[in-house]
């Protein structure tokens, strides 16, 4: 922790104790958890506090017999640490004196495994009039120490204490990527639009690959927030690019000068390299689109290059599914008596689509 930021917290740990010190105590609360998830604690509080809290008089060496048996029994309902919104099972092991002035009382608790969110739950005010305030020290395994001050107002903080490897936040994202794909529909529109203008299957991966490498560029750039754009602009575009695609397709097969699935790939070359151009055009602004919605997704991310390759990959692993059902049907079509009426519909569906998306982002608010 620097300077500035433990100066902060002594701060505020001290200004509302000068504030309203007739209402206010404070208590010290110390929490290890260990890589196998096992949980201590340690809390410090004011012999006022077992008094209002406890009633246990510590002055009278009768009553403070009684101190053990009466935290057992009051504290753990008030005092909770939560691994991933499940109890950790906090339960007082000692509570004994600690000089003349305060008490230390210690918890063990154990989460199931190590968490990637602990939560303390601190119900230490509720109990009495006063308001309680907490210092809290969280340690996690990696000794990184969180500081933070609850109160009865703030009664709850949360703590990402595991951070995940590489290779989970890898297969993670890749999953998000899948399911991004799987969902965007305008994305698998477009997709659709460019298949129907290659004629084989070698046609097809070196379209994808100019539309991959595009979106990868953008995607990167968006991520690391070199070059960003508001959805409000890129969305509109994305529609837009459908629609470009589609009146591509209409036209040249009107004019018989694009290949289409299962046409001869030797009839216009020139024209499949104009698919490569348009994939590879379009490709950029789609990135930018991926990256709108990963950008959101990294926030709570403390790295960027492991979920930016694991959603890339989702990406292009869920566009190869895609190709790989809608490829072999529209290659029998295109083989078909009717590849004429069926290619010339499809693309005239595919504009119609685009252009109704692309009003709708315009203008439909």
């Amino acid at each position: 922790m620097g300077k500035w930021r433990a100066a902060a917290v002594a701060a505020a740990w001290l200004l509302p104790l000068a504030a309203s010190a007739h209402t206010n105590t404070k208590a010290q609360l110390w929490i290890d958890i260990s890589a196998a998830g096992d949980v201590n604690v340690q809390l410090d509080l004011e012999e006022k506090d077992i008094l209002e809290l406890f009633d246990v008089d510590m002055s009278s060496p009768k009553e403070a017999t009684l101190l053990l048996s009466s935290v057992q029994e009051m504290l753990p309902p008030a005092l909770r640490v939560e691994g991933d919104g499940t109890d950790c099972g906090l339960r007082v092991t000692d509570a004994a004196p600690r000089g003349t002035r305060s008490v230390r009382v210690r918890l063990e608790g154990r989460c199931p495994t190590l968490p990637g969110e602990t939560t303390v739950q601190y119900g230490v005010s509720g109990m009495t009039s006063l308001d309680v305030l907490g210092l809290v020290t969280l340690t996690a395994p990696d000794g990184v120490r969180h500081v933070d001050i609850l109160s009865r107002e703030r009664n709850q903080w949360t703590v990402v204490t595991r951070v995940p490897s590489t290779m989970s936040t890898i297969v993670s994202f890749l999953g998000e990527g899948i399911a991004h794909i799987g969902t965007g529909w305008d994305h698998l529109a477009f997709l659709l639009g460019l298949l129907l203008s290659c004629a084989s299957l070698r046609r097809v991966l070196a379209m994808v690959t100019a539309f991959t490498v595009a979106h990868s560029v953008t995607l990167a750039l968006g991520a690391f927030d070199v070059v960003r754009l508001p959805a409000e602009v890129v969305e509109p575009i994305i529609a837009a690019s459908i629609v470009a695609v589609a009146v591509m397709v209409v036209v040249q097969q009107r004019r018989g000068k694009l290949s289409h699935p299962g046409a001869d790939p030797a009839l216009d070359p020139r024209s499949f390299w104009l698919v490569v151009a348009v994939a590879f055009l379009f490709g950029l602004i789609h990135g930018l689109g991926f990256a709108g919605f990963l950008a959101e997704s990294l926030q709570a991310q403390g790295s960027v290059w492991a979920p930016l390759l694991g959603f890339n990959l989702g990406v292009e692993a869920g566009q190869m599914m895609v190709v790989a059902v809608l490829f072999p049907v529209l290659f029998g079509l295109g083989r078909s008596a009717v590849k004429g009426p069926a290619m010339l519909g499809l693309g005239l569906a595919l504009a119609t689509l685009g252009s109704y998306w692309t009003i709708d982002r315009l203008w439909g608010g």
